[in-house]
């Protein structure tokens, strides 16, 4: 019998005027998902998909939708979600939860324009709003390194640390999703032993589909029309689980740039 699987996709940001990649409009947003719901999907967070899943009783057609890094902007996705009838995941920064503008290198470059403001974070109230309205409140580590790089003891510090502080905001903290999908045997042990029961990677393959490295895919501003129909297609999803598309993956990225791994994203 073929598994049933969730599709649980990936975003950052929700905006209508920054030209970012981390970035869909409200407007997209709701087009790509009422999309999903018109073709029979229905909507559930992270760990719920992973309960039903463990238990062989997920429905056929679920989408989990997931946002990383807490952008102040989800809040505006979320409104969407509600039209749309889904709940939400967001993967939160430990380090970041009093409303800070966000700081690591790839997203500082946008301190000096005039997309500053994009850049802040949800607060701790504002994540609190959100899980009283059904979503769940997962953790991205507490300062958004690239995981694989640290040494053992920053590595656990990163993930306990951020599960932990989750946990004293929320109440409740049981899912990750690794900082741009990057990680490895090493990163995976560490998050076992962090407690984390689920964990989200990201890349354009995912050959791998395990508790703790549940394949996501990201979805952006250019996936409209005809080309988000064709990446959330059935055949599309199970194309990217072929070991061929996972080796030219890996050499793509090799091209394109030595020695790093996952989404600059």
């Amino acid at each position: 019998m073929r598994a049933v699987r969730p599709l649980v996709l990936c975003y950052h940001a929700v905006s209508a005027t920054w030209a970012s990649p981390l970035a869909v409009s409200p407007a997209l947003l709701e087009r790509q998902l009422s999309h999903l719901a018109a073709r029979g999907y229905v909507g559930m967070t992270i760990s719920e998909a992973e309960r039903h899943r463990l238990a062989r009783t997920l429905p056929r057609r679920v989408v989990v939708v997931t946002f990383d890094d807490a952008f102040a902007s989800v809040l505006d996705g979320a409104e969407v979600l509600a039209r749309v009838g889904f709940p939400g995941t967001v993967f939160a920064l430990g380090a970041y939860g009093d409303g800070q503008v966000l700081d690591w290198p790839e997203v500082a470059r946008w301190h000096a324009t005039p997309y500053r403001a994009e850049l802040r974070s949800l607060t701790w109230d504002e994540l609190r709003g959100l899980h009283d309205r059904g979503w769940e409140i997962g953790a991205h580590s507490l300062t958004h390194p690239s995981l694989p790089t640290l040494d053992d003891e920053t590595l656990a510090t990163e993930l306990a640390g951020s599960l932990e502080r989750i946990a004293d905001e929320i109440g409740t903290c049981t899912s990750l999703a690794y900082p741009f999908g990057r990680h490895d045997a090493r990163v995976v042990a560490a998050a076992r032993a962090a407690g984390f029961s689920v964990a989200c990677t990201l890349s354009g393959s995912h050959p791998v589909d395990a508790p703790l490295q549940r394949p996501r895919v990201g979805l952006y501003a250019t996936d409209d029309g005809w080309r988000l129909r064709a990446k959330v297609a059935p055949a599309s999803l199970a194309l990217r689980r072929s070991p061929l598309v996972h080796a030219l993956e890996r050499h793509v990225r090799g091209v394109r740039a030595p020695g790093k791994a996952g989404s600059l994203l």
